[in-house]
């Protein structure tokens, strides 16, 4: 008896290796866009090395008084959240056997767009805030 709980209880974790899907549509870009999300929260070193670019972005909106030099800083910082995106890109979904099989699909360009949207967000949004709060 004692068994059965401790093995249900590891097969209800979020993120195991036998997870069920993220998008219960069944659309073109679904897959390669689990397939980076699931990839990117499993991979430690894709998510600190983003978390850090955010914790990044706060301490400059935090430390830096001049409105001016903090949009030129946040251009910088979504220039670099975007070439760490398309480097997760290359190695997560353009290596894989999915990746490669639809790499000329439009369901693939939709997810990278979707995707690196989705990266950008909370950096704008830190920025925007703080310019807001500055000026």
């Amino acid at each position: 008896m004692r068994r059965l709980f401790k093995q249900q209880r590891i097969k209800d974790q979020g993120f195991s290796r036998n997870p069920k899907k993220f998008f219960r549509l069944h659309i073109p870009y679904a897959g390669n866009m689990e397939l980076f999300i699931k990839s990117h929260l499993r991979n430690k070193t894709y998510f600190y090395q983003y978390l850090r670019l955010l914790s990044f972005s706060i301490a400059v909106g935090i430390l830096v008084p001049a409105t001016w030099l903090m949009i030129l800083i946040a251009a910088v910082l979504c220039i670099a959240c975007m070439s760490l995106h398309d480097r997760m890109w290359r190695l997560l979904v353009e290596k894989h056997s999915i990746g490669v099989k639809y790499a000329q699909s439009t369901g693939y360009i939709h997810a990278k767009k979707w995707t690196i949207g989705f990266m950008l967000f909370p950096v704008v949004s830190i920025h925007l805030i703080f310019i807001f709060l500055a000026g």
